[in-house]
């Protein structure tokens, strides 16, 4: 189901579904719905698909991570909220794909496992927060040619990196690693704040970040 906003208050608007796992809905800065398959429990995973705004139903499949006879567990995807690009992961295989024509730009393999991504604002960089012999590192890469920008390693050792979010104005980028959050300077490139480790503040995985409208706020 798809829930909306009217004059009369908030309404929900069942859709068909259409799909034989499970999978949410997604929608860019120009309005166009997309079902993300993040697993194969109930058939193939690790897919993305348009559907239409009126009647729900699937329009075409723009991507897909199989690998072989694979149907591979989607971890992150990601759109640039400036610009038709839009950014998928396995825990090892990413792919960038153009909103406007539907189609798959880029793939990519190995070097680590994906944990978060994050595109900037233009929609121009892709980054990627990785982890290869529990250590992570943050990396930057051209969303037109498949081009490493740069790679930074994160002060963070023997721990899963979890979330990445780009902040308003593109300047900076917050990351969280091992439970604690860092801010990132993307002209210095490397983390400027972390948050500092407490023994009052409970401890585990954070899985997800987001960003106020104005940036002041995480």
């Amino acid at each position: 189901a798809r829930a909306r906003v009217d004059g009369d208050g908030e309404s929900v608007e069942r859709l068909p579904c259409g799909a034989d796992g499970p999978f949410t809905l997604a929608e860019d800065s120009e309005g166009r719905l997309f079902e993300i398959r993040y697993s194969e429990e109930a058939g193939p995973g690790g897919m993305i698909w348009e559907r239409d705004r009126t009647t729900g139903e699937r329009n075409r499949e723009v991507v897909s991570l199989q690998t072989g006879d694979a149907w591979p567990r989607l971890r992150e995807h990601v759109l640039a909220r400036r610009a038709p690009v839009g950014a998928a992961a396995t825990d090892d295989h990413i792919v960038v794909w153009d909103r406007g024509e539907l189609r798959q730009r880029w793939a990519l393999s190995g070097d680590g496992s994906v944990h978060a991504l994050a595109l900037s604002e233009p929609g121009d960089t892709l980054y990627i927060l990785r982890r290869h012999d529990d250590k992570c590192r943050l990396e930057a890469w051209k969303t037109k040619s498949c081009e490493r920008l740069w790679s930074a390693p994160l002060p963070f050792e023997r721990s899963s990196g979890e979330g990445l979010v780009t902040l308003p104005g593109g300047r900076h980028l917050a990351v969280s690693c091992g439970g604690r959050v860092g801010l990132f300077d993307l002209t210095l490139r490397s983390l400027v704040w972390v948050q500092p480790a407490s023994p009052d503040r409970p401890r585990g995985f954070l899985h997800a970040l987001g960003v106020s409208a104005e940036g002041d706020a995480l």
